[in-house]
């Protein structure tokens, strides 16, 4: 299992939040994604969320999470102007959510997920087999674990924080 943080998926977060504070999110998964402290954001003129505005968050944050490489952090379009103009700030803010990850992994005594994972398949007498999983870590509220594929999975650092949680949560995932 590989946990990181994607500086592009946050940032995406964040500018999700300064457009759309007290909107209802489109899509119930897209309610999951509401942050922790966003930062705060400067927008001269803030567009309006139309449709068109919503279909390029919704581009962005599909490359930003893809996996295969960080997506870029400046989307182009509307979205890309306003993180151009904010970009000391965001790319400060998502620095601090690295930090806070790599201060967690350091972290000794925590539960581990092989720990956990002989426990569930010595309990249930089931395999839950071999796995690769990579976790992206971003600043949400809540503690979420939602799968962007099967093996690629967005977090939020409150779940990192209580790695028990953390652990029953994949194997839950991982016994689907």
């Amino acid at each position: 299992m590989s946990l990181g943080t994607s500086a592009p998926a946050a940032a995406a977060l964040a500018i999700r939040a300064a457009l759309r504070p007290a909107d209802p999110p489109p899509t119930p998964t897209e309610a999951l994604l509401t942050i922790d402290s966003p930062p705060q954001l400067v927008l001269d003129r803030p567009p309006a969320a139309t449709e068109a505005l919503i279909a390029e968050w919704r581009s962005w944050w599909a490359v930003a999470t893809r996996g295969e490489a960080e997506g870029p952090m400046s989307p182009g379009g509307v979205l890309g102007e306003i993180v151009d103009a904010n970009e000391e700030t965001l790319r400060s803010w998502t620095a601090g959510h690295k930090r806070t990850l790599a201060d967690l992994a350091r972290e000794r005594g925590r539960p581990q997920l092989a720990g956990a994972v002989r426990a569930h398949e010595e309990r249930t007498g089931t395999s839950l087999g071999e796995f690769h999983l990579k976790l992206i870590a971003v600043p949400l509220a809540a503690p979420v674990l939602l799968p962007l594929t099967e093996q690629r999975l967005l977090v939020s650092l409150n779940l990192v924080r209580d790695r028990a949680a953390l652990n029953e949560r994949i194997i839950a995932h991982l016994a689907d």
